[in-house]
């Protein structure tokens, strides 16, 4: 995914790890991941998200899980979950009534798998 900033920066993700920034082209970090299965997944509806969403999660197997939220520049700006959950399907109900409009990252850790979405906040 790539994600771009107003003053022409952009950051480009890819499934090998690698984010480059386009201002520069210098290589910000490299992450390898491991080839292992991924059966993730993480839904967010409503999606542009006004005042309430639920968050979908799956994971394939038991273990410590956090669910964290980032804004554009990479900031953290909020723990949702840590916890230990069993395998299957879970959902959380938020309520974003303190953030400002804007683009944010929803990131679920669980183990060392990792999967992101996109969730936008909209008044």
């Amino acid at each position: 995914f790539a994600v771009c900033t107003n003053n022409s920066r952009c950051w480009i993700s890819g499934n090998w790890g690698l984010i480059l920034n386009k201002g520069t082209s210098e290589t910000v970090g490299i992450k390898p991941i491991k080839s292992e299965s991924n059966n993730m997944s993480i839904a967010i509806y409503p999606n542009p998200v006004r005042n309430r969403t639920y968050i979908n999660y799956n994971i394939d197997k038991k273990c410590l899980i956090s669910l964290d939220l980032f804004d554009l520049k990479g900031n953290h700006i909020a723990n949702l979950i840590k916890n230990e959950e069993e395998k299957g399907v879970h959902q959380l109900y938020w309520n974003p009534e303190n953030l400002p409009v804007g683009i944010y990252f929803c990131k679920l850790t669980a183990g060392k798998q990792m999967v992101t979405k996109k969730l936008v906040i909209v008044k």
